[in-house]
């Protein structure tokens, strides 16, 4: 059986499905199963979803982006999730609590519904949708930045043991 702490609660899924519904997106469906742990192919329907439906975004992501979830590699996806991620936080002026390589790496699953709550408010949002883009393109970075995890250091080799005296 899996883990259930790696799942989003229902309520939290529930408030994404509410708030994404409210933007028209229908597509991909907007269900419990998909938004307890989402996987990244799945974000990446959902963001195109809301860039088609708002305009929010738009022009943010390059062909390599796009076909990021194609790719086995970690670091096509980082940044396509890194650039939204600014994109959303400087929309909003506030940092979105989330780390990218937990959403690749399947957890930190209600912060990663957190960020697409945070996703609708940003397209909702009257701003010129543009500019934030050309700022996200441009390098700037959500306000706090994105504190990527360090993976652990494997700790250091202990010394063999010296040989006994004989």
């Amino acid at each position: 059986m899996a883990d259930e702490s790696i799942f989003a609660r229902p309520e939290v899924t529930e408030k994404t499905i509410n708030v994404l519904t409210q933007l028209g997106i229908t597509k991909p469906p907007l269900q419990h199963g998909h938004l307890r742990r989402p996987p990244y192919r799945y974000l990446q329907h959902v963001f195109f979803s809301v860039i088609e439906a708002t305009g929010f975004a738009k022009d943010l992501f390059d062909q390599a982006d796009l076909d990021s979830g194609k790719s086995k590699d970690r670091e096509p996806k980082l940044k396509y999730l890194t650039k939204m991620i600014h994109c959303i936080g400087i929309t909003l002026q506030r940092q979105v609590p989330v780390h990218p390589q937990d959403i690749i790496a399947g957890q930190e699953t209600e912060a990663t519904n957190v960020m697409l709550q945070l996703l609708a408010v940003a397209a909702r949002k009257d701003v010129d949708k543009a500019a934030i883009v050309q700022r996200v393109l441009a390098g700037e970075e959500q306000p706090g930045g994105i504190k990527l995890r360090q993976r652990r250091a494997a700790p250091p080799a202990q010394p063999a043991p010296a040989a006994a005296p004989a």
